[in-house]
């Protein structure tokens, strides 16, 4: 897990993207397409196939926001903060 959260948080700085556009991205565009992914127990151990997540997210549909799912928001919350551990200051919330 920890190789994955300073995974993670390498590609947020490498992406260019500022904190407000990262935190849009994760709420509006990556949420909705995995939360019920967050939600269920076993979830998705094997990660998902990049192919299908970047159609997914780009897609059109109604989707619900990370602030319309309290609990698996305040589990985002959570797993966020240990990303801003490896992210420079203006990440971090």
């Amino acid at each position: 897990m920890p190789y994955t959260i300073k995974y993670i948080a390498k590609t947020v700085i490498e992406s260019g993207y500022s904190p407000i556009e990262i935190s849009e991205i994760l709420r509006t565009e990556v949420f909705p397409v995995v939360e019920s992914n967050l939600r269920h127990p076993a979830g998705e151990c094997w990660g998902f196939k990049l192919d299908w997540l970047e159609e997914t997210i780009l897609g059109t549909g109604k989707r619900q926001t990370a602030e319309q799912q309290s609990s698996t928001a305040q589990f985002i919350r959570e797993d966020s903060s240990k990303v801003c551990v490896y992210l420079p200051a203006g990440f971090a919330k």
